[in-house]
């Protein structure tokens, strides 16, 4: 369990989990675990760390700040996550 996440966290939970829905949980290292609190707690500076840009959604679905490529963009963290030792 993460302790100190916030509840208005609700959006950034829902997209990293589904980007990470067919991963295993168990399969995920400490390393990982902590990269997933570190995104959950501050996702831009987490993501920027990872070389990713993480747009800043404006309420539409497409455009290159849209909700659509905001979960592109989660689906990128994932992919980083999972790649790390």
């Amino acid at each position: 369990m993460m302790p100190n996440i916030a509840v208005d966290r609700y959006r950034r939970v829902a997209f990293l989990v589904a980007a990470l829905s067919a991963t295993d949980p168990t399969t995920l290292n400490q390393n990982q675990w902590d990269m997933v609190e570190n995104f959950l707690r501050s996702s831009r500076q987490t993501a920027q760390n990872l070389g990713i840009t993480l747009p800043e959604a404006k309420g539409k679905w497409g455009g290159q700040r849209g909700q659509r490529a905001q979960i592109n963009a989660y689906r990128d963290v994932a992919k980083a996550i999972l790649a790390i030792p």
